[in-house]
């Protein structure tokens, strides 16, 4: 799932593009294509797998057979290869305007969905249930989750909060153009069930741009950086705090609290959300806090 950053920074620059009006409910044969991977795992995630006939290029998520063809950008597929899988139903994110609109046009079904907060994704997946006909799958794997975000809330019951600065990108090897999680993206959501208290409080934008000199007004007691595209080596790690120890003003950083997660899913807003929130308060509230 690699380079699925950028997309979905770019995905959060326009909220709610395409038309929200859903396609009529597939007939005979079900074949699926996702333009984006937390579709293609919401999906699998129903028992639909094998219905996948075609998937983006980032799509590449535990579940999705081999036989599904790779129809290139998310934002730009090759639509002839896209026409020729005979899909009865796309799926994408509403923002995905241009792509909704040309799909249309060509009489193919879009279903287009919001994936910006944990609400809209839970949505999302009742959603995707019902239309490919099978509501029942859907609502189980919405009360799992739920279970789940539960679990995790109860065990941070008592804990302080932990002031975070919620990292999502820079650039490579420095700290510039750094992209945070603002509260109205689901990863704020997922923070806060994990016991953080995000400190980016105000943004219209879910991700929002921060310089070095504004990171250090809001000076976090802990920075959780998402590193999904990064290699999972101890290298990794030490060279991102090497880049932090430049702002050593930050509480964060005199405590050595600068926590990195390279796992490729923890940007993904989808059936693993659980498991975010969980690594989340596990990297916050590590047992020798308890």
């Amino acid at each position: 799932m690699k380079r699925w950053l950028p997309l979905l920074l770019a995905l959060s620059l326009v909220l709610g593009a395409c038309a929200k009006t859903e396609p009529p409910p597939p007939s005979g044969e079900l074949r699926l294509v996702v333009m984006l991977p937390n579709l293609a795992e919401i999906v699998v995630a129903l028992g639909q797998g094998d219905h996948l006939v075609g998937r983006c290029a980032f799509c590449d998520v535990p579940g999705v057979p081999a036989s599904a063809v790779d129809v290139g950008g998310a934002l730009d597929p090759d639509l002839e290869r896209l026409i020729a899988l005979r899909p009865t139903l796309v799926l994408a994110q509403d923002s995905q305007e241009e792509l909704c609109t040309r799909l249309t046009a060509l009489g193919i079904p879009v279903l287009a969905v919001p994936l910006y907060t944990m609400p809209d994704t839970l949505t999302a997946m009742r959603t995707i249930a019902r239309r490919i006909g099978e509501p029942e799958k859907g609502a189980r794997l919405v009360a799992a989750l739920q279970a789940q975000l539960a679990t995790v809330r109860s065990s941070v019951d008592n804990k302080t909060p932990v002031r975070t600065l919620l990292v999502v990108g820079h650039e490579p090897g420095s700290l510039g153009e750094i992209f945070l999680a603002g509260p109205r993206s689901f990863l704020h959501e997922l923070l806060v069930a994990a016991g953080g208290k995000n400190v980016v409080v105000d943004s219209s934008i879910p991700y929002p741009k921060y310089s070095k000199e504004a990171i250090l007004q809001l000076n976090p007691e802990a920075i959780l950086v998402l590193l999904p595209d990064a290699d999972d080596t101890p290298a990794t790690a030490a060279a991102e705090r090497a880049l932090w120890a430049e702002l050593g003003y930050l509480q964060a950083v005199k405590d050595d609290r600068v926590l990195v997660l390279t796992q490729d899913w923890i940007i993904t807003p989808g059936p693993r959300m659980g498991e975010i929130a969980r690594v989340f308060a596990a990297a916050l509230h590590p047992p020798e806090d308890s």
